[in-house]
C-alpha cells in the first residue's frame, strides 16, 4: 500500500536531481527497487541477509544485488549520486555506523532520501499493538518501538556527516488510519508536511565539501 507513494516520491527526487548512480539500502524483497529500475540510472541494492535477495530477484531485471553490511559498503568514498533507504533504518544494530558509512559514499552535492518511522505513542499503538498483534500484517518481532527514529535524531546524524536536511513529509492515511488499514487500496496514502507523528520521509543534500 506504501510503495506508489514513496516510491513516486524518491523517483520525482532522483529525477530532479539528475542521478546516474544511486544505492538502495535494506533493499529487503526488492518492491522499491523493482519500482525504481525504470529510471535513467544505474542502481545497485544492498541487503546484509541472502534470503530477501533471493527473495528479489525474480522481481527485478536491470538492478544489480549486492549483499553486505551496510556500515561497511564496498564502495570508494563519493561513489553515487545518490543513497536511498526505505523501511530500513529503523531496523539496523548501529543507526550512526549505517548513516556515517552511507555519507562516505554519497559525492558532494549527492542526495541521501529516507523513509522511517517516528518514535511516538501512535506508532506504538499501530505499528506494534496493531499491525503485529492485532492484525497480524507483520510478523511478531518485526519491529522494536526503542529502535523507531525521531526526525530530529536523524537529523542530527546526518548534520554531523555534512548533510543538511532539505524537506520532510509525513505519511498520512488518505481515509483515516482504521480504513485505509482495512481498506487494500493502491494508493491509500499521501504526504503531509506538518504530521510527522507516524511514519515520514524526505530528503537531505550532502555539502559540497565532505
Amino acid at each position: 500500500m506504501l510503495n506508489p507513494l514513496r516510491s513516486q516520491y524518491f523517483h520525482e527526487r532522483l529525477a530532479q536531481a539528475g542521478a546516474q548512480s544511486v544505492l538502495e539500502l535494506g533493499c529487503g524483497g526488492g518492491i522499491l527497487t523493482s519500482s525504481l529500475e525504470d529510471g535513467p540510472w544505474n542502481l545497485i541494492a544492498q541487503d546484509l541477509l541472502h534470503g530477501p535477495l533471493v527473495a528479489a530477484l525474480p522481481h527485478l531485471k536491470h538492478a544489480s544485488l549486492l549483499r553486505c553490511d551496510a556500515a561497511q559498503l564496498p564502495f570508494r568514498k563519493n561513489s553515487f549520486d545518490a543513497v536511498l533507504s526505505s523501511d530500513f533504518l529503523e531496523h539496523v544494530t548501529d543507526l550512526r555506523a549505517v548513516v556515517t558509512e552511507m555519507a562516505r559514499v554519497l559525492r558532494p552535492g549527492g542526495l541521501f532520501l529516507y523513509e522511517t518511522v517516528n518514535r511516538t505513542l501512535l506508532t506504538f499503538l499501530i505499528g506494534k499493538v496493531l499491525l503485529e498483534w492485532v492484525l497480524h500484517y507483520i510478523p511478531v518481532g518485526t519491529h522494536r518501538f526503542r529502535d523507531f527514529i525521531r526526525p530530529e535524531e536523524l537529523h542530527a546524524l546526518m548534520k554531523k556527516n555534512n548533510i543538511r536536511n532539505t524537506e520532510i513529509f509525513g505519511v498520512v492515511p488518505e481515509r483515516g488510519l482504521l480504513r485505509s488499514l482495512l481498506t487494500r487500496r493502491r494508493h491509500p496514502f499521501r504526504l503531509e508536511p506538518r504530521q510527522l507523528s507516524g511514519m515520514y520521509l524526505g530528503c537531505g543534500q550532502m555539502g559540497l565539501r565532505s
